[in-house]
Formats: C-alpha cells, sequence, structure tokens
C-alpha cells in the first residue's frame, strides 16, 4: 500500500491516508488537511482512482482488493 502511495502527490497522499488508512470522518479529514470540504473530496477522487489502478496491477494487493468491502469485485466494477 504504501509503496502505491508513494507514488501520489502529496495532497492526495494525505487525503487517502486520512480518510481511508486513518478512518476519519470527511469533514475532519479535511480539517485536518487545512482544506475545503470539496477541495479534499476532489483530492480523495483522484487518489482512489489511481490508488485502485495501481493495485489493481499489484498481485497481492489485487487480491487483497477483490476480498474487501470497500473496493470488492462488486465496488470496482
Amino acid at each position: 500500500v504504501y509503496a502505491v502511495l508513494d507514488r501520489f502527490p502529496a495532497d492526495e497522499r494525505i487525503a487517502f491516508s486520512l480518510r481511508i488508512i486513518d478512518g476519519l470522518p470527511l469533514a475532519e479529514a479535511a480539517q485536518a488537511a487545512r482544506t475545503s470540504l470539496a477541495t479534499f473530496k476532489r483530492r480523495l477522487a483522484r487518489a482512489e482512482k489511481k490508488f485502485l489502478e495501481e493495485a489493481g496491477r499489484r498481485p497481492v494487493l489485487g487480491e487483497w482488493l477483490d476480498e474487501g468491502d470497500r473496493w470488492g469485485k462488486q465496488g470496482r466494477a
């Protein structure tokens, strides 16, 4: 996961980490990132898209994604 995130711009890596890894609510994560909620949501959307694309190319992460609730096969159509 961290090898994938290392390739992200800092603002997207921060958004992804605060929301997905740390599990902060959107408003709290935006505040922690010192940005508006709208900007935070845009950064998070870009980060999630990049993460899914990159992680899907890595066998271990692809399997992990498929088994999970958030991005399982149904959620990644």
